[in-house]
């Protein structure tokens, strides 16, 4: 990109992150620049920065990408101006200024998906316009009776649940505001820091990088909450030392896929998701938190479990500790987490999300300037700014094609259809409706991200669980989880191909490892449907649960695995799983069955091991 353009996407950039930075500390202009300003920069950026072609080596943005920035741009201030009089004709004959305006803005969206994300978002948005106005054609109960071609430009342009709709005001409500917030973090050396810490408690131990990658990513990951982010920010220097020690390079992406994927539920700061499921169940963002940190840390326990297992199974040692800093040292630094102490306590104290985080954010720079190498001068603020802005886009560019799908589906009643119809399928069984809805996340999620895949699985199937008693919270949250399978689960595992590219390894091949390595993953959406974690109605009993599913972390461990302090023998791994399984079943008296058939596999392995005096062939 030429010098000039370079310079008009970081002015664009600064002036997009600071827009949201005053509104988060100062509130809002108004509700129509508030959003329209945000898909006015996204898409002006995403147009200017992505090129038509993917893999184009053009050095910048030729006449028809600007002439679509400024189409689009023109588009939306168009709405801002117009939109109190628009709402007011809804349901009247529309204009053609507004019809084609909306289409255009349609366009655009498909264009800046595709750009940014590939062709699955845009294709899936496409076929739900297409489903809109052949509804008399589908089967079932997926007919409809159609809608013409204005009605439907004029509902996903006009419609509260459109491209301006509640996905777009939750994107520039909450997520933008924490973007800017991570990306002052990561200036101010907040990042360096935990990657730093994490290396000086668990770098010396067995299978040490693999820790330490398990580690980061979870500290990474209270102010990130995006997979791809965390691998580029962790990985790049955990992989290399992973594979130094004699992991495979196969092993290595997938721990840290598996780790990264860990922070789209890390509290406090968890994925754009967390922000809609937050909006859509109409709760304090505070809730969604609460409810997350006992499901984020049984994840992370059982991942890193898996790897110190792998480790010891391989023989592999840690790093010598002279090649690792110092505890002690690195301490020193820990006053850079106090931006998020902040963040916490303003929560707690039940300030907006957004004010929250404009305060922990003006707070990283005079931390920062603490240290001489982590001073938050102008131009580091002036990066920070602009790093946030670039850091959105991925999010952002999902926010008109999201808008497209939502507003196609309210319009069709096809969620009210679909939750029948798994109704019906599943035969009222709440266990086979979860398999069925697993399997939708596993298909949904491949190539998209996880605020996409959640959106979709929210509005398709979140209302068969609610019919069903479920509380809301927890069926948000089976969706949330099931959303985040897309990022590890082959053929199209986007965060795993993050970790196999720098790790240059095959990603099939990782991202297969990665499902074994994160399983628990697929636990925690059963927690939530058959046990209290998700609604906190009775302490005692979230911590009998919260034991039961950390004891399963254990079996399921070694039971896929198949090491501790020696090999086992497969039928005892197959009744560490069967154990595993009965511990999970909501259940008092399978708790306590899945807990013997647990202590049973021990005595029997142990036994083995002293008997034979060496580890049994597995």
């Amino acid at each position: 990109m030429p010098n000039a353009w370079q310079k008009a996407a970081a002015i664009i950039g600064a002036i997009f992150s600071l827009f949201y930075l005053y509104e988060s500390g100062f509130g809002i202009v108004t509700s129509e620049a508030h959003r329209g300003v945000f898909l006015l920069c996204t898409f002006a950026l995403c147009l200017l920065l992505y090129p038509f072609r993917r893999k184009s080596q053009a050095a910048g943005p030729n006449p028809f990408d600007v002439f679509l920035a400024i189409l689009s741009s023109i588009a939306v201030i168009y709405w801002i101006i117009q939109y109190p009089l628009m709402s007011e004709r809804i349901g009247l004959p529309p204009r053609p200024l507004d019809i084609f305006l909306g289409l255009v803005l349609i366009i655009i969206s498909l264009e800046v998906a595709r750009r940014a994300l590939g062709l699955v978002i845009p294709s899936i948005a496409l076929f739900f316009l297409f489903y809109a106005y052949f509804g008399p054609y589908f089967p079932g109960a997926l007919s409809h009776a159609g809608y013409g071609f204005e009605r439907i430009v004029e509902y996903v342009f006009l419609s509260p649940s459109g491209i301006f709709g509640q996905i777009l005001a939750v994107y520039a409500t909450y997520v933008m505001p924490f973007i800017i917030f991570g990306a002052f973090l990561d200036k101010s050396g907040t990042g360096d820091f935990i990657i730093d810490f994490a290396r000086a408690l668990t770098g010396h131990k067995t299978g040490g990088p693999a820790l330490t990658a398990v580690v980061s990513s979870a500290g990474v990951g209270t102010i990130s909450g995006s997979p791809i982010a965390n691998v580029v920010t962790t990985g790049t220097f955990t992989i290399p030392l992973m594979k130094r020690i004699g992991y495979k390079p196969e092993f290595a992406a997938a721990v840290e896929a598996s780790a990264s994927t860990g922070g789209q539920f890390m509290p406090p700061v968890m994925g754009a998701a967390a922000f809609l499921l937050a909006s859509f169940i109409g709760i304090p963002y505070m809730e969604v938190v609460r409810v997350a940190w006992i499901p984020a840390f049984l994840y992370f326990f059982a991942v890193g479990l898996m790897v110190y297992l792998q480790a010891a199974k391989m023989g592999l040692k840690g790093l010598p500790r002279e090649e690792l800093p110092r505890l002690g040292e690195v301490a020193k630094r820990a006053y850079l987490l106090l931006p998020l102490a902040v963040l916490i306590i303003l929560f707690m104290y039940r300030f907006s999300p957004f004010y929250a985080a404009f305060w922990a954010t003006m707070m990283t720079i005079p931390l920062g300037w603490l240290r001489k190498e982590t001073r938050m001068t102008p131009r580091r603020i002036w990066e920070a700014l602009v790093s946030a802005s670039r850091d959105m886009l991925l999010v952002g560019s999902t926010a008109g094609v999201l808008g497209i799908i939502y507003s196609c589906i309210i319009l069709t009643g096809l969620s009210t259809n679909f939750s029948g119809a798994i109704i019906e399928l599943a035969g009222g069984n709440l266990f086979l409706m979860l398999l069925i809805t697993m399997l939708a996340g596993t298909l949904v999620g491949m190539g998209m991200t996880t605020t996409a895949a959640y959106v979709i699985l929210s509005i398709l199937t979140v209302p068969a669980f609610l019919n069903m008693g479920i509380p809301a919270l927890a069926a948000h949250l089976v969706a949330f989880w099931i959303a985040n399978y897309g990022n590890l689960t082959p053929p199209v595992c986007v965060a795993t191909f993050a970790a196999a590219g720098i790790a240059k390894a095959d990603p099939m091949r990782a991202g297969f490892i990665g499902m074994a390595i994160a399983f628990y993953m697929y636990l925690m959406p059963v927690a939530f449907l058959y046990t209290p974690m998700a609604v906190w109605n009775s302490l005692s009993e979230i911590a009998w649960h919260a034991f039961v599913y950390f004891l399963a972390a254990f079996p399921l461990a070694f039971g896929i695995i198949g090491y501790f302090r020696g090999r086992i023998p497969l039928p005892i791994r197959a009744l560490f799983l069967i154990s595993m399984a009965a511990t999970i079943y909501p259940d008092f008296t399978a708790d306590l069955i899945g807990i013997a058939l647990f202590g049973l596999g021990l005595v029997l392995h142990l036994g083995l091991i002293k008997v034979l005096g060496k580890s049994p062939r597995a």
